[in-house]
């Protein structure tokens, strides 16, 4: 733990990068050797801003002033889509502090939560959450059962706390948690220990009506007991009485006031047992936002053990001396497991380290994490390893726990997989580090000094069957994380736009390092990075040719594909630029020979061109054709479509009958209905995500229009 004898500045350096991939870099770094600041969580809100959390030594200056750690204090920053600084806020007293990890609510007011813990010498009751306009203080500590005093267990020690807040920056409420020890005669220096490791945050649909705000949080806490406050008295949980090992934990707060709702405890009471819940996910709430069908939204947890644990209901216990992980699906309004599920390796050490839900509504799941021995098992099957630590990946059914397809990455020398995240489109995003070489999916990477002890940041996209895509390295050394060696600092989150397939990245530089996608971009020791990455895993296809007869009324396009390394079916933008009537854009799957559009009018000059999502075109192809594809109204056809962008639902009215059809990206149908002629039709896009789409209307006499919608939910 380093000591601030002096208060340092710290310095933010910004920079844009035009390379393919990296959108955009973001440096955070100490002006002293003395100094740290570590990012340990990241995620994104529905425009893209991104947020971070972790914790920070000195004095950082941005935007909305100069802020100035008390010893060690937590931190949330905002970067805007381009990657500026919006604001630096910070939480803490006088010990040690840290947000470990960050979670944008979904939909409703688009708050945000961390989690973290505080440490106990801070003298609770001064600890202060700052905001942009305003600021809390964490709530005074109170008893449990058996009642303790609770700030008397050292100044090692730490608690654990969840709190929320508005994307502008401002603390709404902070809920502690306090561990503590059965027998005051047993307490030393550190003996009580808690630590919020993730949360996601979830503004779901109980029917079609009503909502409900939740956050649910998974760490662990040491000591013979856990209290958890609710609206009268406390949740207490137990751990092992008059011991310090660690235990895991789950919980679920109120998002509107922050008492806990329910809260389970991983242990089972065994002494020596340890257990910790590192990730936790949840799958998309709703089913049917229009009032039939039933909310859906299952909580998934991952975690590792040693000895023996109880995770939520399901019991696990070995008699070797390794550690094990474990994934569960756990139901959102008990904490209750539906099925448990052990990941075990052949004479090595399991470290579950993260799992996501896909979140559309597809059913499965995805966990990642590394390993030592010969081979790892879930679920009955074994997979091999390639010598020391490997990565492995995992695709599981949500339902039925099968696994859907399997990855084991890795080659000589130590390989860590820290965090998985997945977009609107299926493909699968992970981040971790390597020692010297590793090798994903028959690609190899290596160190830039390969032969001798150095670490280097990977990423790595896949599809949804975990079909390797594309991935990069970089040159930057990396922090494993607490004692317990647990706690992720390489964070990974996606934004959720369907048309860029970007990842935001987030971790630290743990030595000086000049890292290679920008070398502009070179840091001191304890110093971190957040960074925009594009995958650009298949080039966009030529225009062959155009074939207009007559200069008609319709035109068909043909594309000839160039060399894809992977079998994504990735889908392209076709556009038309009328010079009078502007730009439209039409998804087409990766693969499709042709594409006719209809409804055309002669005499209008077009350039066509294709373009992938990472904004690379194809040469353009001039041809005079039309009109735009718009949905649009003639003196034999009205229809009408409002408002557009949509924020919770549009509205279509036509004079005639037909099927109407809602097409996402990649062209897959995500909406169908029938429309009666003069009668309005209110379409629910609460279920969707932000982004492009594709409206069809299909008459009874087969007549077909369509329109670009546009779905942005407010905040």
């Amino acid at each position: 733990m380093k000591t601030l004898l002096t208060i340092l500045a710290l310095v933010i350096f910004s920079i844009t990068l035009n390379a393919q991939t990296w959108q955009w870099s973001q440096k955070i770094q100490g002006s002293g050797s003395l100094e740290e600041v570590i990012v340990k969580g990241v995620d994104i809100d529905l425009y893209n801003n991104t947020y971070v959390t972790g914790y920070f030594n000195g004095s950082v200056t941005a935007p909305n002033g100069t802020i100035t750690s008390n010893t060690r204090d937590a931190f949330i920053a905002k970067f805007g889509d381009n990657g500026a600084l919006h604001w630096f806020i910070k939480g803490g007293g006088g010990g040690d502090d840290a947000g470990n990890a960050i979670s944008v609510e979904t939909y409703g007011e688009g708050a945000l939560y961390i989690t973290g813990y505080v440490s106990y010498n801070d003298n609770l009751w001064n600890v202060v959450f700052q905001g942009n306009s305003g600021s809390l203080t964490l709530p005074a500590a109170s008893g449990g059962t058996p009642s303790v005093p609770l700030m008397n267990y050292g100044i090692g020690a730490k608690q654990i706390y969840v709190a929320k807040y508005t994307l502008s920056g401002d603390p709404v409420w902070i809920t502690p948690v306090y561990s503590y020890l059965g027998d005051v005669s047993a307490i030393n220096n550190g003996a009580v220990e808690g630590q919020g490791l993730s949360l996601v945050a979830s503004y779901r649909h109980t029917n079609g009506q009503s909502f409900e705000r939740n956050v649910y949080v998974s760490g662990f806490f040491s000591g013979g007991y856990a209290s958890f406050p609710k609206s009268s008295g406390s949740i207490i949980i137990n751990g092992v009485l008059n011991y310090a090992d660690p235990h895991g934990f789950v919980a679920k707060f109120s998002g509107s006031n922050g008492k806990a709702v329910w809260a389970k405890s991983m242990s089972d009471g065994t002494p020596n047992s340890i257990s910790f819940a590192t990730s936790i996910s949840m799958d998309l709430a709703p089913t049917n936002i229009n009032g039939s069908g039933s909310a859906r939204g299952n909580l998934y947890v991952t975690g590792d053990y040693s000895i023996s644990a109880d995770v939520c209901g399901v019991s696990f216990s070995t008699g070797s001396g390794y550690d094990h992980g474990f994934i569960a699906r756990l139901s959102p309004a008990t904490g209750t497991a539906a099925w448990a599920q052990e990941l075990n390796a052949t004479n090595g050490n399991i470290s579950a380290r993260d799992i996501v839900a896909y979140p559309g509504m597809n059913q499965y799941i995805y966990t990642t994490g590394d390993f030592t021995g010969t081979s790892i098992t879930l679920n009955g099957t074994n997979t091999a390893g390639y010598g020391d630590r490997d990565v492995y990946i995992y695709k599981i059914d949500r339902n039925t726990a099968a696994i859907s397809a399997s990855k084991v990455e890795g080659a000589l020398h130590d390989q860590y997989s820290n965090a998985i995240t997945i977009d609107n489109n299926g493909d699968v995003y992970t981040a971790g580090t390597f020692n010297q070489t590793i090798n994903l999916s028959g690609n190899t990477m290596n160190t830039v000094n390969p032969g001798v002890f150095e670490n280097d940041h990977y990423m790595a996209k896949y599809d949804n069957s975990l079909n390797f895509a594309c991935g990069t390295n970089w040159e930057a050394d990396f922090l494993q994380g607490t004692s317990w060696g647990n706690t992720v600092i390489d964070a990974v989150d996606v934004c959720a736009s369907k048309i860029e397939n970007t990842a935001y990245y987030a971790g630290m530089f743990f030595s000086n390092e000049t890292p290679d996608f920008n070398s502009s971009l070179s840091a001191v020791s304890d110093a971190s990075y957040v960074a925009k990455w594009l995958c650009c895993d298949c080039p966009p296809p030529t225009i062959t040719s155009i074939v207009r007869p007559g200069m008609g009324s319709s035109a068909t396009i043909y594309f000839s594909y160039p060399p894809c390394s992977n079998s994504l079916s990735m889908a392209f933008q076709l556009t038309h630029a009328a010079y009078t009537t502007g730009v439209t854009t039409q998804p087409v799957l990766r693969g499709t020979p042709s594409i006719t559009v209809t409804g055309l009018t002669p005499s209008v000059l077009y350039e066509w061109l294709t373009q992938n999502f990472c904004g690379n075109a194809s040469p353009l192809s001039h041809a005079r054709s039309t009109q735009s594809n718009a949905l649009s109204s003639d003196d034999n056809l009205q229809v009408k479509v409002y408002p557009n962008p949509a924020n919770d639902a549009i509205t279509v009215s036509s004079n005639a009958s037909g099927q109407l059809e809602i097409y996402n990206i990649l062209g897959q149908r995500v909406k169908a209905m029938n429309v009666n002629s003069g009668i309005d039709v209110s379409i629910s896009t609460l279920d969707l995500s932000n982004g492009s789409y594709v409206l069809k209307f299909i008459t009874i006499e087969k007549e077909t229009i369509t329109e670009k919608i546009v779905v942005s939910h407010l905040q």
